[in-house]
């Protein structure tokens, strides 16, 4: 059989990658004669946990305002507020 390193220590989740991480290892040995691969994974990536939103602010809204003349006379846009 062929002789593996220990794995990395986890990386991601981070700002760089938020939605997984993974970690990794080397062959040290390969495996020896009748041309043998080493079937043992080398790489291992897991989903990151979705991590809590922080709770938002309580919001008071107000009625919705009268809606703005028209920004064009032929397909404008016209707006209202809050």
């Amino acid at each position: 059989p062929c002789m593996l390193d220990i794995w990395t220590d986890w990386a991601g989740c981070d700002a760089g990658d938020k939605y997984q991480k993974f970690r990794s290892r080397e062959i040290l040995m390969p495996a020896m004669g009748d041309n043998r691969h080493c079937n043992h994974p080398l790489n291992e990536t897991l989903g990151c946990p979705i991590k809590a939103k922080p709770p938002s602010l309580a919001c008071d809204f107000s009625e919705w305002g009268e809606w703005s003349d028209c920004t064009a006379t032929c397909e404008g846009q016209h707006f209202r507020t809050r």
